[in-house]
């Protein structure tokens, strides 16, 4: 971590270059001699780097992780911090591979020959060391942000011997060796991490031939075998030994305790199958075009160590796959100058010059067969699509505005190996209808679902969504809906909406007649209304003597009762006058009016007929006067969120 301080336009010229942080844990017993001043170049010597790399050396006690001066140094253990650096470079935007290159074999060997034990030796047999050797080694690798103890290997050993063997393939149980250390725990990294040791195996007494996936690398506590197999059938023993790590002796590698062997391995005939290698999904109509396979075991899916052995090789037969609904029309063209190749370096067979001859979605049937007759592997392409001659496909866009939904199981095809074979048939049925397809057709799960996009022609897309609104069959799949840009349709919903519409076609007369008998009797009752309606306003606006006296009040019926609702009752809480409505009862949605809001029974009960009433804050009344409220915070919809606000002043005047 770097820290600067700013005054002003300052400009800092920073310079990066990979860092190597060693911290050593160092005996008590270590000699003065060793921390003098000839430490730095002691340094050099044993990690094997210029001393001009060695940028910092720091001397901490283990105890309290305090600098010890050099000439105080026989009172305790000690830690030795180092730290490596390149120069930094002049320019950021110079080649760093280099600098980077060295560092990393300056770690691999610096690693390397501390987990071996070298190191130590080495350590022992300098001049001022008095054969004291580092107890331990902890590093941080370059671009790492984490440091990390390092053990040292005393011995490996076959803990799962391969078994379950076949010819050129993978073994079905792969072999797993441990390294361990001298107090048997297991190590879980040997050497860097960009160069971690490896293991190799070989055949007892069999130098010349060589084993399929025979190396691996060791880390993660074990090595790390997927691919390793035998070569032929018989019966082998098997010996796995480290390849020689970067800086350490070849003494150290044929060292028995270095080494493991397996017992007697039994390798069978091997179970081949075939799979496409590198799948072209659009050609053009009369264009050549070439198909690649490999063979591979069957069990595993690994691939084989090689795919011609004992003298025999490979012959293929390309033909077009049959579908069972729609077809496409056209014909696979082979080429005179067709040809098959075996490569026998990328595993490869591949069957060259192959046209198809018409637009439409097609799969490949593919054949090997060996020479001697003793494998023959069948596998079919992906679908694909062949357009015509400069013909651009739109790319997906993201979410789909035009689909197609089958009543079909996505996963069930995906796990049977039918997935494409049905993606061909959908889209060979929707050319068939006429849909103007302008982008290959992806299929997605939720039943059976196909993106695409169509060409601008609004009259020819309508009429193909038309077409494939009444086939309600694709490819052997019933159309349960499409989307069409944006505009999503379900004909399931749509079937049953119009059997509904033929039904209540049939009351269209009747809705007719009494439309007219309505508007007949609507036009009396609105005469008769305004009559009676003008006599009620007449009879409401008549003198009325105002109530002072309270006992002439109770006489009034209150209004809830003659309103046929129930009253509204208020519990007060902090204040009587901003109290929140509480357990609302259910309340009927739709056109049915909102009758009946019930909450708790109050504490204090408030007359409704009685203005003149004491009131319950204890201060003065107004004189009688009449009064109606209406609270427009009470008026909701159906369901709607109330809050029971405070009422607003209200002013009474008195009439005389």
């Amino acid at each position: 971590m770097a820290y600067f301080v700013i005054d002003g336009a300052t400009v800092i010229d920073l310079k990066i270059s990979p860092l190597i942080a060693l911290t050593f844990g160092l005996p008590p017993q270590t000699p003065a001699s060793f921390f003098s001043t000839n430490l730095v170049s002691n340094l050099a010597a044993l990690l094997g780097v210029p001393a001009n790399m060695i940028v910092r050396v720091n001397i901490v006690s283990a105890n309290n992780n305090t600098r010890v001066r050099r000439q105080y140094s026989n009172a305790g253990s000690y830690q030795l911090r180092v730290e490596i650096r390149s120069s930094p470079v002049q320019s950021l935007s110079g080649n760093f591979s280099a600098t980077t290159q060295l560092m990393a074999n300056l770690t691999s060997i610096i690693i390397n020959q501390y987990q071996s034990g070298e190191l130590q030796m080495a350590w022992a047999n300098c001049t001022g060391t008095n054969g004291t050797t580092p107890s331990s080694l902890t590093i941080q690798e370059p671009n790492n942000q984490t440091s990390f103890p390092l053990s040292v290997i005393a011995r490996i050993a076959l803990v799962t011997p391969p078994a379950s063997c076949r010819e050129q393939s993978p073994c079905t149980t792969q072999p797993v060796l441990v390294a361990y250390d001298s107090a048997g725990n297991v190590i879980q990294n040997l050497g860097s991490i960009q160069y971690p040791w490896q293991v190799v195996a070989s055949i007892v007494s069999q130098p010349n031939v060589t084993a399929p996936g025979a190396i691996a690398n060791y880390t993660n506590g074990q090595t790390q075998y997927s691919n390793f197999g035998l070569p032929y059938i018989g019966t082998y023993q098997v010996i796995f030994t480290f390849i020689q790590p970067n800086g350490v002796s070849i003494s150290f590698i044929t060292n028995a305790s270095m080494t493991a062997n397996s017992s007697s391995v039994t390798v069978g005939q091997a179970s081949l199958a075939v799979t496409v290698v590198e799948p072209i999904y659009v050609v053009t109509v009369n264009q050549p075009f070439n198909i690649s396979v490999r063979p591979i075991d069957s069990i595993t899916g690994g691939q084989l160590g090689q795919i011609c052995w004992n003298n025999w090789t490979w012959t293929a037969n390309v033909s077009l796959y049959t579908l069972s609904q729609s077809n496409p029309h056209g014909a696979l063209v082979i080429s005179t100058t067709s040809i098959t190749i075996v490569n026998p370096i990328a595993n490869i067979v591949q069957v060259t010059n192959l046209m198809i001859d018409h637009i439409g979605m097609y799969i490949l049937s593919i054949r090997l067969v060996s020479s001697n007759n003793q494998y023959s592997l069948h596998v079919t392409s992906n679908g694909i699509l062949a357009i015509a001659n400069g013909t651009v496909l739109q790319t997906d866009s993201g979410q789909p505005l035009t689909y197609v939904t089958l009543a079909g199981d996505y996963m069930a095809l995906k796990t049977s190996g039918m997935l494409e074979i049905t993606r061909a048939m959908i889209y060979n049925g929707l050319l068939e209808i006429g849909m103007l397809i302008s982008s290959d057709l992806v299929l997605a799960n939720g039943s059976i679902i196909g993106s695409f996009s169509t060409t601008s022609n609004p009259v020819a897309n309508s009429r193909s969504f038309s077409n494939l609104s009444s086939s309600t069959n694709l490819a052997g799949y019933n159309v349960t809906g499409y989307s069409y840009n944006g505009v999503v349709r379900s004909l399931q919903s749509n079937t049953q909406t119009s059997n509904q519409d033929s039904s209540s076609s049939t009351l269209n007369i009747g809705v007719v007649i009494g439309a007219v008998i309505g508007a007949v009797l609507g036009v009396s009752i609105s005469v008769l209304g305004t009559f009676f309606g003008y006599r009620a306003y007449k009879n409401k606006i008549k003198p009325v003597r105002l109530l002072d006296d309270p006992d002439a009040a109770n006489s009034f019926e209150p209004q809830s009762r003659r309103n046929g609702e129930s009253s509204l009752k208020i519990e007060p809480t902090d204040s009587a006058l901003n109290s929140p409505m509480q357990n609302l009862s259910p309340i009927e949605h739709g056109p049915n009016i909102i009758r009946d809001v019930s909450v708790k029974n109050p504490t204090v009960s408030l007359p409704v007929n009685r203005v003149n009433s004491p009131s319950i804050l204890n201060t003065p009344r107004a004189p009688s006067a009449a009064i109606s409220v209406t609270m427009l915070d009470f008026t909701r919809q159906a369901n709607g969120q109330h809050m029971n606000c405070k009422m607003p002043d209200v002013e009474l005047i008195k009439f005389e």
